[in-house]
């Protein structure tokens, strides 16, 4: 898989690599990857490979791998949403040719994470109108929401973009008129949340302008 830890809901890319390192030719070679209950593939993400359903096997072949050969494939998938934080998942694989009669078997196993969130900028944003949060962090999900919390009130954002590298979240608030410190909560499909306390405060639009007139006293 392309990460150790992985969230759920949000799309995974898996990677196998198959290499000759023997001193002829592999004929007829296949490769294998299963993927485990709480995975659904993505249809069509698999280049060449075929996907069958009852067995949740990937499926590449890769005919004729010359001595030295590599190839490199590829898959997409997500995690179910209800699968629990800190459960570990196997991803195996297999490969097997006309000169292997006895298929080589790898293993990739794979940690869900539940969000974490180390930072926000900017911190002091602008009371005077909604604005764009930079949320920092890592294993954040795919149709994540973020929150901002101050005692019983609460402002839910919209427009929540994820990053490819699932460690930045983009979030449009509106904070028009707020004031105090703010906690800020992601949470992923499935339930798993993170929370920085006090992490936005809300300040003023500039200064207020004070403006005066003096006259003179008359006699």
């Amino acid at each position: 898989a392309d990460a150790a830890q992985v969230p759920v809901g949000t799309p995974i890319t898996g990677t196998l690599t198959a290499q000759n390192v023997g001193t002829k030719a592999a004929t007829s070679t296949t490769l294998t990857c299963t993927l485990p209950a709480a995975a659904t593939f993505m249809e069509g993400s698999a280049d060449t490979g075929t996907y069958a359903p009852a067995t949740r096997a990937i499926t590449w072949a890769l005919g004729t791998l010359a001595a030295g050969d590599t190839r490199t494939l590829t898959y997409r998938y997500t995690l179910d949403t209800t699968t629990l934080p800190d459960s570990t998942l196997e991803l195996s694989s297999s490969i097997r040719c006309s000169q292997l009669p006895i298929p080589k078997q790898a293993a990739c196993i794979i940690t869900v994470k539940g969000p974490t969130l180390t930072s926000v900028t900017p911190a002091t944003p602008d009371n005077a109108n909604p604005v764009t949060l930079g949320l920092y962090g890592a294993c954040f999900a795919e149709n994540a929401t973020v929150t901002l919390v101050k005692g019983t009130d609460t402002v839910t954002a919209s427009s929540v973009i994820l990053r490819a590298d699932r460690k930045k979240l983009s979030a449009l608030v509106d904070l028009t008129g707020k004031s105090g410190a703010w906690d800020v909560r992601v949470t992923n499909p499935g339930g798993a949340t993170a929370l920085l306390p006090a992490a936005v405060t809300p300040t003023p639009d500039g200064a207020s302008e004070f403006w005066c007139e003096l006259t003179a006293p008359r006699s």
